[in-house]
């Protein structure tokens, strides 16, 4: 992948990191929206946060 990106940016006239980056993060996007948890992950990551209020 690295050699496509830097060969794909060059192409473009964009910053080879910058394109990384942004390709990185489509690729959490679409997992995170392929991902079927019933909304799991995101209980879990409020139970994180009520957990931290509990303690103060």
């Amino acid at each position: 992948m690295p050699k496509a990106a830097m060969e794909l940016a060059n192409s473009l006239g964009v910053n080879p990191l910058a394109l990384v980056n942004i390709l990185r993060f489509a690729e959490s996007a679409k997992a995170f929206a392929n991902a079927n948890d019933d909304g799991e992950m995101l209980m879990a990551a409020l139970d994180v946060d009520e957990g931290k209020q509990d303690a103060d």
